[in-house]
């Protein structure tokens, strides 16, 4: 059925689209001050291995559950939380990004 109050059949101009532009850069932007923090632990027992900086102190016995965990498995673990959280920090800024370049 035709609408009589409507002018013609197809819409006028594009339609206002909008798109989440905030929404992507303000979780981007807490995503990357999480990731760095993130990465802290293994760049201190990078640091305690390597000697990179001079401390006074060292990280020998970490515990979880009681039971030990070796240095090098919390190295890589906190160096993939990391990566993954700065990846996911720049695919939501490169979103904000095309998001907010198809709505001008």
């Amino acid at each position: 059925m035709v609408n009589p109050y409507q002018l013609t059949n197809t819409p006028s101009g594009k339609p206002n689209s909008r798109r989440a532009v905030r929404r992507y850069a303000i979780l981007a932007a807490l995503l990357f001050p999480s990731a760095i923090v993130s990465g802290f632990p293994a760049f201190t027992l990078l640091n305690q291995e390597y000697g990179w900086l001079p401390t006074q102190s060292g990280i020998y016995d970490i515990q979880v559950n009681g039971q030990s965990v070796a240095n090098a498995t919390v190295i890589w673990v906190s160096i993939a939380i990391c990566l993954v959280a700065v990846i996911i920090s720049i695919l939501l800024s490169v979103a904000a990004f095309r998001n907010w370049q198809a709505c001008q």
